[in-house]
């Protein structure tokens, strides 16, 4: 017998996240950075924190909150 995990339960491939600084979903957002601050003080957006008060903001998180702005070319 062995200890070997079989593919029907084996864990998937990683999910991948992209992750914002506060400066990046403002840019992303068009929303003013007081008011990304704001969102995050309320909890309607979470954030990982990275130690020595950073702080990154998961990409599904932050498009599910705030729409993004028109792309423009």
């Amino acid at each position: 017998m062995t200890e070997r995990v079989e593919y029907e339960h084996a864990a998937g491939w990683p999910t991948v996240r992209r992750l914002y600084t506060v400066q990046q979903a403002a840019d992303v957002t068009e929303e003013p950075i007081e008011e990304i601050w704001r969102r995050i003080k309320r909890g309607e957006l979470r954030v990982y924190h990275l130690g020595g008060g950073r702080v990154r903001i998961d990409e599904t998180d932050l498009l599910a909150n705030i729409a993004p702005r028109e792309l423009e070319w």
